[in-house]
């Protein structure tokens, strides 16, 4: 979305989240262009979670049981918004 090569971080979801929130503000873009983009951008980062979350279990599986500890609560309060966000969406009645 973005073809600044200054900015690698506007590739990233996160960035093209950013960027697709002022294109929506100047109302450059249709309610369906703006729809299927925020769709898109979600399953990006989506993926990318599962991705940290799958590298962070393995390294976290591989420290004392110490420092698994110290880790567990951030992962705990994470997990709670993942499931506040779940069931957010999944009760919407279309």
């Amino acid at each position: 979305m973005v073809d600044d090569p200054k900015n690698p971080e506007d590739d990233s979801p996160v960035g093209q989240l950013d960027e697709l929130e002022r294109s929506a503000e100047t109302g450059d873009m249709s309610p369906k262009e703006q729809f299927q983009k925020t769709s898109h951008i979600a399953l990006l980062l989506t993926y990318d979670l599962i991705d940290k979350l799958r590298y962070w279990e393995k390294v976290t599986l591989d420290l004392p049981d110490d420092e698994i500890a110290e880790r567990l609560d951030h992962l705990t309060r994470s997990v709670a918004q993942l499931r506040d966000a779940y069931l957010n969406f999944t009760e919407l009645d279309f």
